[in-house]
């Protein structure tokens, strides 16, 4: 009987592509396989993307499990392909030092993200190490272990900095370019224009502009979209309505992977870096909302003052009996720096607290707070708090405060 031991993490298993039949497989991405039979030979069964492969190993699996495989690699005839164990699917075997298997996997995933970021990689490459996160991560993230979680969300966000330019300038030059990859009158030009006219607001339009609809568009939300498109296609029986489809076709992902496709189509690989540049950022917000279980996205807003704008959302999950919600803005201002802003609402009453990296500014701030608290009256609502953090925070004390642990009485 075969050793049901877990294979350590990054053992390699070679498939033997049989002749005449096209199994598709991209380098680095994860395959699922389902483990059919276990020969004497070391041979083993494999059901991968619907066909039944064989495989030479000298790892023990289990049979009837399904495995999680990295595709690594495959010689210069395409008849034989490497893969790398990644665990099991489903987290119900554990490995041989008693952890499980699914944690392993995703520690592998954060190496090799790192790796990446490191180092002067293709924007794709680093999407797709994105991509394959964003499938790993469990759909309850507070089953993944804290420290696992902040290694992750500071990887990224420390790669979102590095980032030199904003998704507005990338998004504007690449709408100024596509009549240099694209043919004269290709419908692709008009829709990237439109849809960059309608993802980003004005400074100027800000309160009288649909902000909720230009964050959706951001495209941190398309799969949630496609899902929700699903669903309503189990629901009714009849094709779906230009209404139904218009929120994917207004989404800024939908357009890049649409634009990216065509590039390839056209052999324009090159010309597709600044598209994965800009999927990259918007996979990056993706997974950052997946692991601090919020809502996060760049700031679609056009304004010269601003170099750089994040935004999040979260709803407070500790007490279902009180509504609360919390918003970070994260700005990097071109005459004022950075500025930090936190706002949070408990029962329809706001705190906002502003923490701004230069001294000057936060004196303009501090003197700004009671017009902060006379605009929020004259619209309505209830400002509890508002004060500007003159001193620094860690991220834990950040965490805590936009967590809800400490609304009132702040030590500043």
């Amino acid at each position: 009987m075969i050793n049901p031991n877990v294979p350590d993490i990054g053992s390699t298993l070679t498939i033997v592509k049989p002749l005449g039949k096209t199994v598709s497989f991209r380098i680095g991405e994860i395959v699922e396989a389902k483990v059919l039979d276990i020969f004497s030979t070391g041979g083993i069964a494999l059901k991968i993307k619907g066909s039944v492969l064989t495989a030479q190993a000298e790892m023990s699996l289990l049979k009837n499990s399904t495995v999680l495989f990295k595709v690594t690699g495959a010689d210069k005839q395409g008849s034989e392909l490497k893969l790398q164990f990644m665990g099991y699917s489903g987290n119900t075997v554990q490995s041989q030092n008693g952890g499980p298997v699914k944690v392993q996997m995703l520690n592998r995933l954060i190496d090799d993200l790192s790796v990446l970021l490191s180092k002067s990689i293709s924007s794709k490459d680093v999407s797709e190490a994105l991509e394959q996160l964003i499938k790993a991560l469990p759909s309850d993230i507070n089953t993944v272990p804290k420290e696992l979680l902040v290694r992750l969300q500071d990887l990224l966000r420390n790669g979102m900095s590095k980032t030199g330019e904003n998704v507005r300038i990338q998004l504007d030059k690449l709408t100024d370019l596509l009549p240099e990859f694209l043919s004269p009158g290709d419908p692709l030009i008009k829709s990237m224009k439109n849809l960059r006219e309608d993802a980003m607001i004005r400074i100027d339009n800000v309160l009288h502009a649909s902000l909720k609809n230009a964050l959706t568009d951001t495209g941190v939300s398309l799969e949630a979209k496609l899902k929700a498109l699903v669903e309503l296609l189990q629901r009714i029986d009849e094709p779906l309505s230009p209404s139904d489809m218009s929120q994917i076709k207004t989404d800024l992902k939908a357009q890049l992977l649409q634009l990216r496709e065509q590039f390839f189509t056209a052999d324009k690989g090159g010309e597709a870096e600044l598209v994965n540049s800009l999927l990259k950022d918007i996979e990056t917000f993706q997974l950052l909302s997946k692991t601090t279980d919020s809502f996060s996205t760049f700031l679609p807003i056009t304004w010269d003052e601003l170099r750089k704008g994040e935004i999040s959302f979260r709803k407070n999950r500790r007490d279902s009996c009180v509504r609360s919600f919390s918003c970070r803005i994260n700005l990097d201002l071109e005459s004022f720096g950075g500025l930090s802003i936190i706002v949070m609402m408990v029962d329809r009453a706001f705190s906002v607290y502003m923490k701004a990296e230069k001294s000057d500014f936060r004196e303009i701030l501090n003197t700004s707070l009671n017009e902060l608290h006379d605009r929020f009256s004259v619209s309505g609502l209830l400002l509890k708090n508002a004060s500007v953090i003159d001193r620094e925070l860690s991220a834990e004390e950040l965490e805590r405060l936009e967590s809800f642990e400490r609304i009132v009485n702040i030590k500043i």
